[in-house]
């Protein structure tokens, strides 16, 4: 996560004093921009509205997993960044050849907002796939909490298990009746990167779950 956060930072100094944006991107004459773009943006509000959402986004993933052992964490988030920086280099590829197939070739596009939906595809797909576990312990912690209100591990799976029941809820409501808002929809917004972004994050990781329960 840090790792992420740094290289976005250290790519968007060396935009700026280097004036490399533009031949970072992705457009049809770049296409490298597959891979770089990402970690390109059009100015610190871009980055800084990138980085809010992978935070949060990031926040709910470790809340939701914080019941697990830690090598199953270090080995689940592992594969939440494969998948996101796999979701991410898929989405701006089809993007391309879209743009190619349109004869839409002046496109130009830049930042990590493919990817930060890809973390929020990954999430909901590990709070759907920790749903049982975490309200198992979600009704323990209130039986714990009925003889012992000062329980704060009792306190803490109870509100585990409240948010990931929340959050199963919430995302796909905001989808269903407010798409346009979910991705974000604007002029100048790259919707469709939005949208196979969360997609491929969302069919990826559990993709990538399945394989790894049949090995």
């Amino acid at each position: 996560m840090l790792v992420f956060l740094g290289l976005n930072f250290l790519c968007f100094g060396l935009c700026s004093a280097l004036e490399l944006k533009d031949a970072l991107s992705l457009s049809a004459d770049r296409p490298w921009g597959i891979i770089t773009s990402v970690f390109v943006h059009e100015n610190p509000d871009h980055l800084l509205n990138n980085v809010y959402g992978f935070l949060t986004w990031m926040a709910f993933f470790i809340i939701f997993t914080s019941s697990l052992p830690p090598k199953d964490r270090r080995t689940i988030t592992l594969m939440l960044f494969l998948v996101a920086f796999g979701a991410a280099f898929l989405t701006n590829a089809i993007e391309l050849i879209m743009w190619e197939l349109k004869g839409t070739t002046n496109l130009t596009s830049r930042g990590a907002s493919g990817m930060v939906y890809a973390v929020l595809g990954i999430t909901y797909s590990v709070a759907s796939l920790s749903s049982a576990r975490n309200w198992e312990r979600f009704l323990r912690a209130l039986q714990s909490l009925r003889s012992d209100r000062l329980n704060v591990r009792a306190w803490g799976a109870a509100g585990r298990g409240a948010l990931n029941l929340s959050f199963i809820i919430v995302i796909p409501l905001r989808l269903l009746l407010a798409p346009a808002e979910f991705f974000g929809m604007a002029p100048g917004i790259d919707v469709l990167g939005h949208s196979l972004g969360f997609l491929f994050g969302l069919v990826g990781f559990f993709a990538v779950w399945a394989i790894k329960r049949m090995w």
